[in-house]
């Protein structure tokens, strides 16, 4: 991701066990990026996607930065942790 910019990633979100209920998305990452679920609370059926975004601020360091999409429901709770890669926009 470019320091100061936006990007859009999407969260699949499957039922274990036959789940049917309302899920809890959740995420966090390092100071200096935001992370916001589209649908903070989607019921799974089926299968559900879920957009989380994520901000970097215009004055955090280019670097690797972890981050974590947390699901929680019917009695579970499932994490995926990842690395958003920040970079400097090229002159």
């Amino acid at each position: 991701m470019k320091i100061g910019s936006s990007a859009t990633g999407t969260v699949v979100i499957s039922p274990i066990n036959s789940y049917t209920g309302t899920v809890t998305v959740t995420c966090s990452a390092p100071t200096g990026i935001t992370c916001t679920p589209a649908t903070a609370a989607p019921t799974v059926g089926s299968g559900v996607s879920d957009n989380v975004t994520f901000k970097v601020a215009s004055t955090a360091a280019a670097g690797s930065y972890p981050a974590v999409v947390t699901a929680t429901g019917g009695g579970m709770c499932i994490r995926r942790r990842f690395l958003l890669r920040c970079i400097r926009d090229s002159l």
